[in-house]
Parts: C-alpha cells; structure tokens; sequence
C-alpha cells in the first residue's frame, strides 16, 4: 500500500467517524454529552439563521478563550480551501458549486449585511482558489495535499484544546468546566476530540462564526446579531456558573441536575 492509497484510506475511515458523530449527535446527544463540548452545536439547524450565528459565536468564544488555542483555530481558513478540493475532486465543478450555493444561502440566513458581504467575498476566494489548484497541481497529488491538511489540521487542533478547562459533563455530571485532570476518559477523549475537530472543520460549522469574531476585531460593528464583547461576556459567565448561565445551553441542558461547585474552572 502507498501514500496515496494510505491517507486516501484513513480520511474514508474519518470521514465515516465523522458522519456517525453527527448520526450520535442527533439520536443520543445525552450521551454524547459525556465524550463531546456540546453536541448540539452539531445539529445543522442550530448553524443557519440569525440565532444560529448568535449561539455559535458564544460557543466559540467558550471553547477557544486561550490566545493559542483561538490563534490555532484561525487555520480553518486552509480547511475550507481543502474541503472544497475535495468537494471538487470527487463531484467536479457541479459538486463544488453546490457546496458553495448552500454556503451563500447560510450567509443570507444570519441577517448581517456587513458579514454578508465579508463572508461571502471569502467564499468566492475559497472557491476561485480550490478551483485554481484543481486546475494547476495533478489530481492524485492534490487528493494527497488536501486529505493531510484536513486530518493534521484537526489532530493541531485537539493539541490546542489541551491548554483549556475540560468541557461540562466529559469528567463528571455537572454542567461545570473542569481543569484537565487524570480520568479514565482521556483515553477515548484524544480519538473523539480528533473526529469533533474534523466535523467542526466542515464549511458550515466553525469557520462563520470565527469570521463573525474576526471581522469584528478589524472595526466591522454588526447590527443585528451577537457583537464579540457580549459573546465574550457570556463565555466568562459560562465558565464561571456553568452552562446556565447562557440561556440558549441553559435550556438544551435542562435534562442535568444543577451543579452547585464553588470551584469552577477557569
């Protein structure tokens, strides 16, 4: 077996492991909750829509609070580059314009004229430059090139979570972030935290919040949804009292009793 059959080979694997997250996050999110940050971010719906950016923004902003774990996550810029590739590779052009259809309508979804406008611009420059490297680097290599970039971007990811607070309910039953202590967990948790940050990864998912976050940070003031001080705010109050201290993960958690630790994590 060569390089190329072997990466081709583990990405199929992954992106099987990737579809059955989303299948568990939808038929068994309680217990998905035990090995996940919050598994309903994965539910397609709750990333379209103005609500959606709302409460994908703050759960950024909870999950990436350390400058080198947020700094790590600016890379999903590459990630999209890749997917498309894919996206290209395997459908041709009709594959990687339909993508990029459904990527425009959830940019109309959010309601934001000024993100709108940033975040479709960067789609249509993700698109042109995926198309410009199908049309450049032989299809074998570029395969290769962007099956790696999508499996190592997501293993550099899972390192970077390692700097910040273990999510709710991953160590114990509260709703509580924790330090990251030894637990029986951490042997599972590096192999699922590798297949979140894959899904995570995909077009739809992370990367219009971060936009959302970023273009904030270069003076863009949005006017209908979550501005990135709020989102922030609500980020230290999560970390600080739990998820009920967010109203939105307050009612999706309402299924685990209340914690009532003094000690939180940072």
């Amino acid at each position: 077996m060569n390089v190329f059959s072997l990466v081709a080979t583990a990405f199929t694997a992954s992106a099987a492991a990737v579809g059955l997250l989303y299948l568990l996050c939808y038929l068994g999110p309680r217990w998905a909750a035990g090995y996940l940050s919050i598994p309903y971010a994965f539910h397609v719906g709750r990333n379209f829509g103005g609500p959606g950016l709302d409460f994908q923004t703050v759960i950024y902003e909870t999950l990436h609070r350390r400058a080198g774990n947020d700094g790590v996550h600016h890379g999903l810029v590459l990630d999209q580059i890749a997917w498309f590739t894919v996206a290209w590779l395997g459908l041709g052009w009709a594959g990687a314009g339909l993508l990029l259809a459904v990527l425009l309508v959830q940019t109309a979804s959010f309601g934001e004229r000024g993100l709108g406008f940033v975040l479709a611009t960067a789609w249509l420059a993700i698109a042109v430059a995926a198309g410009l490297l199908v049309h450049w680097v032989p299809a074998p290599l570029l395969a290769l090139g962007a099956q790696l970039t999508l499996m190592g971007s997501a293993l550099l990811r899972v390192l970077a979570h390692g700097c910040e607070p273990v999510p709710p309910l991953v160590l114990d039953g509260t709703t509580r972030f924790r330090p990251l202590d030894l637990h029986r967990k951490l042997i599972a948790l590096p192999f699922v935290g590798y297949v979140a940050e894959l899904a995570a990864g995909l077009p739809f998912r992370l990367f219009p919040p971060l936009v959302h976050l970023v273009s904030q940070r270069l003076g863009l003031v949005p006017r209908a949804r979550i501005a990135r001080a709020e989102a922030r705010a609500l980020a230290a109050a999560i970390h600080h009292d739990g998820w009920e201290a967010y109203p939105v993960t307050r009612r999706l958690f309402t299924w685990v009793p209340g914690s009532s630790d003094p000690h939180p994590a940072a």
